[in-house]
């Protein structure tokens, strides 16, 4: 493959992309050494990335490879892209800069939130829902052991097997983390982040039926009064998440927990995208281009563990929705007559910008500002946990949308539980949204 090293103002390796690579995007987290330039030659050494502490300094960073990303992609366009196409004005920048600092911080939550075993995480839960008793630990446990055997049956699959190789993992390893016979569970204590994940797939209904891929009114099986009852527990759900305000970290952790149901099951904006679509804002076609799961192609670079050169390997990358940036585009479409081809092309030059910054993250930078966790007194009160709190309220308010809906208005105000016609119109096109996102299983034959 051709390769094109990218060196910055003081000759240091800034980044190297393939030009086989359909987007220039080169993917470094399985380098855990520096690159330097030798005589036109590539060296790796022990690395040593700049490490960041404190959420101000993430904010920098995070700013400072938005313009860099958009910097390389206007300078070594790849194929069949014009520069000017990258080209993003002040508030653009601002917004992805948010992003990406929303994307470390929920790493951070992903890989480094407490690991706890699976009882202690249901009485966790139960402690911040309001439903601890014995009985409601205890049907929380159920609900996810039961979840995770069905989830071990599905990894079993050909198919399942293939696509978890494609993102890079060893299917066997991924299987046994969802053993649902504790002792051979690869894994017996998991992250608050690994239960969350359970716990939306197992006990609240309309999530359920996602995962299950019986979110549907085929059949005339799941009626509208049904319908309606799920989508007020789910409502239930997230207010008794964004209320619960006691120490900075509960609010930190419930914060977290509704970012990943806006990233992963996405209920919020496919009820934003249909509304928009039935007030014949945004064209019906273009829903899959916001709800198809983002990936892309790109090179892996490694190091030989025979030679120790560098490798490189074709590789899938996901990338999480910009969640923010959607909702905004989904409410500005009516201020736009060409509002579907417009989000379209935005949408994808965002992503895509996206991907090259958080990519070049990994390289260059580690987060590591929250002390994780030796004892509640070390990280319940911690002051970072207020400024992160401050950051996604101030800056990354998934919920202000929510308040602005008109179906979760109504939803609320369903007093004589009368359903009306425009609330079974927008049923059907969420239902139609949801099919995109989780296709309904086949029946087999």
């Amino acid at each position: 493959m051709n390769m094109q090293i990218i060196l910055n103002k003081d000759s240091d390796f800034l980044d190297l992309y393939f030009e086989e690579s359909a987007l220039h995007i080169t993917d470094y987290q399985a380098l855990n050494k520096k690159i330097v330039i030798d005589n036109s030659s590539i060296k790796l050494i022990e690395k040593n990335p700049e490490e960041i502490s404190t959420l101000a300094d993430l904010k920098k960073a995070a700013e400072k490879l938005i313009n860099t990303a958009t910097t390389i992609f206007t300078r070594y366009p790849p194929d069949n892209i014009t520069p000017s196409y990258f080209y993003i004005n002040d508030s653009e920048a601002e917004l992805l800069t948010e992003q990406l600092v929303m994307d470390i911080l929920f790493d951070n939550y992903i890989h480094h939130s407490e690991s706890i075993t699976q009882h202690a995480y249901a009485r966790h839960i139960g402690e911040i829902l309001g439903t601890s008793t014995p009985s409601d630990i205890d049907s929380i446990r159920t609900n996810i052991s039961n979840y995770m055997g069905t989830h071990f049956q599905r990894l079993s699959s050909d198919r399942s097997k293939y696509e978890v190789s494609l993102l890079g993992a060893n299917s066997d390893e991924h299987a046994a983390y969802f053993n649902p016979v504790i002792e051979n569970n690869s894994s017996q204590v998991k992250t608050f982040a690994a239960w969350d994940f359970f716990y939306f797939n197992s006990k609240v209904p309309i999530l359920t039926k996602q995962y299950r891929r019986n979110f549907t009114r085929k059949n005339r099986n799941y009626s509208y009064k049904s319908i309606i009852a799920d989508f007020i527990e789910y409502d239930t759900f997230v207010n008794r998440l964004l209320t619960n305000i006691r120490t900075n970290y509960i609010t930190y952790e419930c914060l977290m927990k509704y970012y990943y149901l806006n990233s992963y099951k996405r209920i919020d904006f496919i009820v934003q995208l249909a509304e928009c679509i039935l007030n014949n804002n945004l064209e019906e076609t273009v829903a899959p281009f916001f709800l198809k799961w983002f990936t892309l192609p790109v090179v892996q670079i490694f190091e030989s563990e025979t030679d120790k050169q560098i490798c490189f390997r074709d590789k899938t990358n996901f990338y999480r929705p910009l969640s923010k940036i959607e909702h905004l585009l989904l409410k500005n479409c009516s201020k736009d007559n060409n509002a579907s081809a417009t989000v379209c092309i935005l949408l994808r030059k965002y992503q895509i910008i996206r991907a090259k910054a958080y990519d070049l993250f990994q390289y260059h930078y580690k987060f590591h500002a929250i002390p994780l966790y030796s004892s509640p007194k070390t990280y319940a009160y911690n002051p970072i946990y207020s400024e992160i709190n401050d950051f996604i309220l101030n800056s990354y308010n998934l919920n202000s949308f929510r308040e602005n809906s008109i179906f979760w208005n109504k939803i609320r105000n369903l007093s004589d539980g009368t359903i009306e016609k425009d609330m079974k119109e927008i049923i059907g096109e969420i239902i139609k949204c949801n099919h995109i996102l989780f296709p309904p299983l086949a029946k087999k034959s």
